[in-house]
């Protein structure tokens, strides 16, 4: 299954450049994650480019299974990444299975833009 990540997503980012956040953010999860961890994806403002001061950071977080002790460790990254850089990440947790169906409805399209 080809699914997009965080290398390819990030490419979008204002000026080309992958802000400190992101990559904390990313590599964190891909240290703690491992094996479990089918794709990230930066979507919304950030991807874009016309984020502000205040705006969030959003990721898809493709699991290839997705269970409590994951998510909890997903919340964690979270909370760490809130604490030192004042920033709020929201995720959307998806199995690589949901991707296959969510990426054909809206949500999935805006993702991939």
């Amino acid at each position: 299954m080809k699914i997009p990540d965080l290398e390819k997503s990030i490419k979008k980012s204002k000026n080309n450049q992958v802000d400190i956040l992101t990559e904390f953010f990313s590599e964190n999860l891909k240290n703690k994650l491992t094996e479990s961890l089918s794709a990230l994806i930066l979507f919304g403002s950030h991807a874009r480019g016309d984020f502000t001061k205040n705006s969030d950071y959003d990721f898809l977080i493709i699991l290839k299974e997705k269970n409590k002790e994951l998510e909890d460790i997903i919340l964690d990254v979270c909370v760490e990444t809130l604490n030192k850089f004042d920033k709020l990440v929201t995720c959307l947790i998806w199995e690589e299975k949901d991707w296959e169906l969510k990426k054909r409805f809206p949500i999935g399209k805006n993702i991939l833009k």
